[in-house]
């Protein structure tokens, strides 16, 4: 805008506003496609950070029997191998408080995050001990909350709302394509040389987070505390309904099979678990993807019923075929087919829905408090199940923690039907240009 002066013949100041609308109309020019691709290739690029701590996730299915063996580098026990497991959780609920702290920029807060998964990995590669585990996979963890915090900011910068939203749910499918890549070659190789080849993909992942371009605004939502949140009665309420479906999420036992998934194939007698390992990664890995499309077209409420009723039934039926010790004496696959299923239809409802259940269930100023608790809480609730499961398999039997797993999805069963209500948020908005107004439902 330039400001022209002036004088009429009267002796009078005169002031001309004249508006340049030409970077307008170039922006206006510009293919929305484009726009749209030029947004799409950073966040994927920086979406990578998930890559190493998805390695570092699936990393006790495949490496927990070569360190249990008696020619192991580094010997642990099966009691050790839960407390391993768990330390990522420990790092990834300590590190989700500072996820949100902004130094930098957004881009230096991922590279902060890969630089610590990638010491982390580091560490892994020198282990002498089993101190030298629980620091790696503390570090992994820790870098992955902090730099997953980071992430999601870095998108909403540079996106339009509706892409980001899609893309930051896309962001677990890098975690989950780590798993399926360490299931895939960590069976097969030793123990230094599975360190090496994950260092070198969180190396490839720091030098391509070096290349992103740099996201200077910063979109500031107003927040409350967790203390205010709990001050609001009906706020209160329903948080706490919230954090129970959570735990019905974490003890109906999607984690712990994911951590156990190749001692549980060869506890249950099944042939070849390594690779009945490698399909179960990827079955979790499509159903993911068929599960965040699946909750935007159904009801939420229909697909947590529908789902934890499947899971009980497949529960149920797994426990019976290892009572009757089924796999031994007719087809070896029979309760791998179980699992899978098992793995199916909890990916796709109890395992994914609860998550975004956080924005139909609260205010805007609450979410990032609520999404914090729940990560941390979904962290030490993974931690916890999966020692009770290392416990329940190693003092009795693999069945025995099937029937804990039987017993939470009826109680969750129970409780989303009674409890459960998805409230029905409106939003009102005006079209001024038609003097219209627009009523938009979202269940």
């Amino acid at each position: 805008m330039e400001l022209i002066d002036k004088k009429d013949h009267d002796m009078r100041k005169i002031i001309t506003y004249k508006f340049d609308v030409k970077k307008e109309d170039k922006m206006s020019n510009k293919d929305p496609n484009a726009i749209r691709f030029r947004q799409i290739i950073p966040s994927v690029c920086a979406s990578l950070v998930g890559l190493p701590f998805g390695l570092m996730l699936g990393w006790p299915s495949p490496t927990n029997p070569i360190l249990m063996d008696a020619d192991s580098p580094i010997p642990i026990t099966m009691d050790q191998s839960a407390m391993i497991a768990g330390f990522l959780m420990i790092g990834n609920a300590l590190g989700t408080p500072f996820c949100r702290k902004i130094f930098f920029g957004t881009k230096f807060g991922i590279i902060v995050g890969i630089t610590l998964i990638t010491s982390g990995w580091i560490l892994m590669w020198q282990a002498q001990n089993i101190f030298w585990l629980l620091g790696s996979r503390l570090l992994v963890g820790f870098g992955n909350a902090y730099g997953y915090g980071q992430l999601k900011i870095y998108i909403q910068d540079t996106c339009d709302e509706d892409l980001g939203i899609i893309l930051i749910k896309l962001t677990n499918l890098y975690v989950l394509l780590g798993i399926i890549i360490i299931f895939s070659f960590g069976p097969f190789i030793d123990f230094r040389q599975t360190s090496v080849v994950c260092l070198l993909i969180s190396f490839i992942v720091f030098f391509v987070l070096l290349l992103l371009p740099f996201q200077g605004n910063t979109r500031v939502t107003k927040q409350v505390s967790l203390l205010s949140l709990f001050k609001d009665k009906t706020v209160r309420i329903v948080f706490l309904k919230f954090n129970v479906l959570v735990f019905c999420q974490q003890f109906t036992g999607a984690p712990a099979t994911i951590i156990y998934t190749q001692i549980l194939f060869r506890e249950s007698h099944c042939s070849y678990p390594q690779y009945l390992a490698i399909a179960y990664a990827i079955v979790l890995f499509i159903c993911n993807v068929i599960g965040i499309f699946l909750i935007l077209v159904f009801n939420k409420r229909k697909i947590l019923l529908i789902s934890t009723f499947s899971v009980i039934l497949t529960v149920l039926i797994h426990i019976l075929i290892l009572y009757f010790n089924v796999n031994n004496v007719y087809w070896s696959y029979t309760s791998a087919v179980v699992l899978f299923l098992f793995i199916i239809v909890h990916s796709l409802g109890l395992g994914s829905v609860p998550v975004t259940l956080i924005p139909d269930l609260f205010p805007v100023s609450y979410r990032d408090c609520v999404m914090h608790v729940y990560v941390m809480f979904h962290s030490l609730l993974a931690l916890l199940i999966t020692k009770i499961f290392q416990i329940l398999l190693t003092k009795y039997d693999v069945k025995t923690p099937f029937y804990l797993f039987l017993c939470i999805s009826s109680f969750a069963f129970i409780f989303i039907y009674f409890f459960m209500c998805v409230e029905t948020r409106t939003e009102v908005t005006c079209n001024k240009k038609n003097d219209k107004i627009k009523i938009d439902i979202n269940t």
